[in-house]
């Protein structure tokens, strides 16, 4: 048996092959990368399709950009069948205090799949940074529930964009092990808008802890995640995983797929 997994994000489209193994959700993927484009040449890169008996995917592109790839994926592994996650996805295996679960992302759901697998009976912090930035916390094998706040890079963009003074400064953003106040604007919005991530972490942190709960373990994936985790490594247990949605989704095609 051979699965493709299908990560369709906001800034790119994460691919990785598996064998349906518990083994791979520690060890991570063989084969992986990422596609610039939805089209059926880009999807033909992938290796041995003929063999794909199973397409996971998690999505947070429109509907029609993800049924077109549905249709490429259909077209090149006819034989393949197609699932995907959505936020009421595995319930069973990690229930949610989400009021309405479907209204949780794909994506963000198999991260919280994906850290529960990795980080077995642990209560952890699991904070996604891309294009947002989540922050959920996992307690006693449950989901608490979480925050969503822009991104580092769309913190950047829009004060670019709606400021007329202010540069964007994201081809210079560089990981930080200090936050502190800045003295010139470019620092200034560097250090403001990581200042802003690191408090919203350390106010979920608070909550845990008002609350009875001791976070073993904070886990970091995402596009952004290398540039905060230097600072945030001082301040608590870091586990950076890059694959953390594609080992979600592994993890759910584990437990059968279910609805």
């Amino acid at each position: 048996m051979s699965i493709l997994l299908i990560d369709a994000g906001n800034t790119r489209i994460k691919w990785a092959t598996a064998t349906g193994s518990s083994e791979e959700i520690q060890a991570g993927f063989g084969n992986f990368g990422t596609l610039e484009n939805i089209n059926a040449q880009e999807l033909s890169k992938i290796p041995e399709l003929i063999e794909i008996t199973q397409i996971i995917c998690a999505s947070v592109i429109s509907k029609d950009r993800t049924l077109e790839i549905k249709q490429l994926c259909k077209e090149l592994m006819p034989s393949a069948d197609w699932h995907q996650i959505d936020g009421a996805s595995a319930l069973k295996q990690l229930p949610t205090s989400y009021a309405n679960p479907r209204q949780l992302g794909g994506d963000r759901r198999a991260m919280l799949l994906g850290a529960q697998q990795l980080l077995v009976n642990k209560n952890i912090l699991v904070i996604g940074m891309g294009t947002a930035t989540t922050i959920d916390i996992i307690a006693n094998q449950k989901h608490i529930g979480g925050w969503i706040l822009p991104g580092i890079t769309l913190m950047a963009e829009t004060l670019s964009d709606n400021t007329a003074n202010l540069p964007n400064i994201i081809e210079r953003f560089n990981s930080l092990s200090t936050i502190k106040p800045a003295l010139t604007t470019e620092e200034g919005i560097h250090q403001g808008i990581f200042a802003s991530h690191a408090g919203a972490i350390s106010l979920a942190m608070r909550y845990a802890k008002d609350n009875g709960i001791l976070i073993d373990l904070t886990i970091l994936s995402g596009g952004n995640s290398e540039l905060i985790s230097n600072y945030l490594q001082s301040e608590m247990n870091i586990v950076t995983e890059a694959q953390l949605v594609l080992k979600g989704l592994l993890a759910w095609q584990l437990m059968g797929c279910p609805s």
